[in-house]
């Protein structure tokens, strides 16, 4: 006994019935006739090689992924940094009159 495998987009586009009571039937007739053909299923070395090639384009995707995810959180922490060391303009101002009063009085002041 010989198996094979179909596509099943292949026996929609001969027409004819093909309805869930005569499906068994129907293929048959189909086979018979000619107007089937199996589907190619590769060797196993192949199978192997195409599996292994997914498995790498996958590794690969991951890999893009987590450098966009770092650069990402890099920038974040690079933003959190310059925030918290940056001062707001009214802190600058202040802190301009605190030296200038520093500078007059002599004192180191407070901070």
């Amino acid at each position: 006994m010989e198996v094979w495998l179909l596509n099943a987009a292949h026996m929609k586009a001969v027409p004819g019935r093909k309805s869930d009571v005569r499906d068994a039937e129907w293929i048959a007739q189909l086979l018979e006739h000619g107007l089937l053909a199996p589907s190619f299923v590769p060797p196993p070395e192949i199978r192997r090689l195409r599996m292994l090639t997914r498995y790498r384009v996958q590794l690969m995707g991951d890999r893009a992924r987590e450098i966009v995810r770092l650069e990402v959180m890099l920038e974040d922490a690079s933003d959190q940094v310059v925030l918290g060391g940056v001062e707001s303009e009214d802190d600058v101002g202040a802190g301009d009159a605190d030296r200038n009063d520093r500078g007059r009085t002599g004192s180191a002041g407070p901070g």
